[in-house]
């Protein structure tokens, strides 16, 4: 398991829900760098998982 470090207080995962996943995904790139590492995971209701800098921080769910 790998450790992560951040300030106390810091939020370090987020989960995002939209109607329009794809949009969203586009605009988080563009705002901040957040890549998608996974394709929508049907099994999950098509939940994705974004990185940054090779960590992942993030949810997106339709």
């Amino acid at each position: 398991m790998s450790e992560y470090s951040a300030p106390v207080g810091a939020p370090i995962w987020f989960d995002l829900v939209s109607s329009d996943p794809e949009r969203a995904a586009e605009f988080y790139h563009e705002i901040f760098g957040w890549e998608l590492a996974t394709p929508p995971q049907e099994k999950f209701g098509g939940y994705q998982n974004f990185t940054l800098n090779g960590k992942q921080i993030a949810g997106l769910a339709p």
